[in-house]
């Protein structure tokens, strides 16, 4: 999805893992708190492993967004990525635990390559391919430092690690990147209708109480 302001997206949970790759200083977006990862894996916490990537990079690639504190840092993210200038395949991996429901939300920035051409896939449920084609200033994918662009995937953890991998593709320019991303930790949509319906109840419950509670008596 193409997106221009930090609300289009998801910054408010329960975030594992929020990491900006190649970026400078702490970000915060929301409720996630960004964590600087080099191309190297230096900087990265605990259960994140980083491999086939090999280059780090500024542009203007979604350095203009919204107004506001969450947009600048979303904004500084967008401006810092790791890359590969190599012909191996990328991967990130991450540590979760089996059974918990998760939303993995990629970010990427163009400030170069109009016809950038790779595929980025994670657990066997997210298959896209970035794909900008150069003699074509309506496609989606292109050079701008007004918008930015996101992968969302969610899933149940079926195993501990969650692989997300980057090949390249042929034609235009398949160096592949990422600016950032974010794996939160969601509840089952049953828990949430519990939860709705326990306070929909609670609130009747309540309303019944002070109905009969404040009514006058009889005389």
């Amino acid at each position: 999805m193409v997106f221009t302001d930090f609300s289009q997206l998801d910054f408010y949970g329960n975030f594992d893992y929020a990491l900006n790759f190649n970026g400078s200083g702490t970000q915060q977006v929301g409720d996630a708190l960004f964590t600087n990862v080099a191309a190297n894996g230096s900087g990265a916490p605990a259960g994140v492993s980083i491999t086939g990537f090999n280059r780090n990079t500024t542009w203007a690639g979604g350095s203009a967004l919204g107004t506001g504190s969450d947009n600048d840092a979303l904004e500084q993210i967008l401006r810092s990525l790791t890359w590969s200038a190599g012909i191996a395949t990328g991967a990130l991996d991450l540590d979760i635990i089996i059974g918990n429901n998760y939303r993995l939300q990629l970010l990427f920035s163009e400030g170069c390559c109009n016809n950038r051409h790779y595929a980025v896939a994670a657990e066997g449920l997210l298959n896209e391919v970035v794909k900008g084609t150069a003699l074509d200033s309506s496609s989606v994918w292109k050079n701008s430092a007004s918008q930015g662009y996101a992968m969302t995937l969610d899933f149940l953890a079926n195993d501990s690690m969650l692989n997300i991998d980057f090949s390249r593709l042929t034609g235009g320019d398949t160096n592949y990147h990422i600016s950032g991303l974010t794996l939160e930790r969601v509840p089952e949509p049953g828990v949430l209708f519990i939860f709705g319906f326990g306070l929909a109840i609670l609130g009747f419950v309540n309303r019944k109480k002070s109905a009969t509670t404040t009514a006058s008596p009889t005389i």
